[in-house]
């Protein structure tokens, strides 16, 4: 008797019982399969949860980045909404799972519209607006990615390289997503040419910067330096590993490994808030 007083009564649910302590135990499970990357595992113990106990404040929050994860996002969504409306201490950071998930959901004009009104109703801290700025910009070059052309095929998107440089590493990479299976101007060749040639810019990104220029056909000569080496090459003419193909799929591997670990410390914050 002491022990079913301590862990809570019997849940029963369609002729399921679940005995005391085991949602706890399922949590825990889901908890530690999503420090392993196990998303799969995590969603299978967490949707155990959800069934008896939809509102349990340690089950959301993972359950939503685990779903996020596993690319199930019309599920990842309703249950992001649901934490949105839990009275979570980690409002923001739910916000921009939220937002992450209806980026990939395409519901571009939603996410505007509620990032304008987080930001005019100044509800995003100082800190975190540059943030929500790059989410924003993220999802308007998502939004005009195939419908902002002009008639030669051309993507209307320009930036200079001093923009460039002022972006992360991460936000480097995200902006040449952009361009991946696309074609661009003349402008954008040579913002890229300038790119592969500054030895301050992370190799990875240097790296895409020479695919994309591979991909476009540039054929003028630019030196690229990486790992303080210096090598003149002319894009156009590299012979990259697997005919091109490869290398943007090694690279792009790379950087979701990158953004992983990027969202790695904000997924163990919410976490530790799941547990307390």
């Amino acid at each position: 008797m002491r022990n079913r007083h301590r862990y809570g009564k019997l849940l029963k649910k369609d002729n399921v019982v679940m005995f005391p302590g085991a949602l706890e135990q399922l949590i825990d499970k889901g908890l530690d399969a999503v420090e392993d990357t196990d998303f799969k595992g995590a969603v299978e113990a967490f949707e155990q949860v959800y069934h008896f106990d939809p509102e349990n404040p340690r089950l959301l929050a993972p359950y939503a980045i685990a779903l996020y994860e596993s690319q199930n996002f019309d599920r990842a969504k309703k249950v992001a909404t649901q934490l949105l409306h839990s009275g979570t201490t980690e409002y923001l950071y739910a916000m921009e799972l939220y937002l992450a998930i209806s980026i990939q959901l395409q519901h571009y004009e939603e996410v505007e519209m509620t990032i304008e009104a987080l930001l005019d109703e100044e509800i995003v801290p100082p800190e975190m607006v540059k943030k929500f700025n790059y989410l924003r910009e993220l999802n308007r070059r998502l939004s005009h990615r195939y419908v902002d052309h002009d008639e030669s095929g051309d993507i209307n998107e320009h930036f200079t390289i001093e923009q460039f440089m002022d972006l992360s590493v991460d936000e480097q990479q995200e902006l040449l997503v952009a361009f991946e299976n696309g074609s661009f101007d003349n402008s954008i060749k040579k913002v890229l040419a300038e790119v592969v040639q500054k030895d301050e810019i992370h190799p990875i990104v240097i790296t895409y910067a020479l695919v994309l220029l591979y991909e476009s056909g540039y054929d003028e000569e630019v030196s690229v330096k990486k790992f303080g080496n210096t090598k003149k090459v002319i894009p156009s003419k590299l012979n990259l590993p697997g005919q091109d193909e490869r290398s943007i799929e090694v690279v792009n591997r790379i950087g979701e490994i990158a953004e992983k670990d990027r969202q790695g410390c904000r997924w163990r914050s919410m976490r530790v808030s799941a547990m307390e």
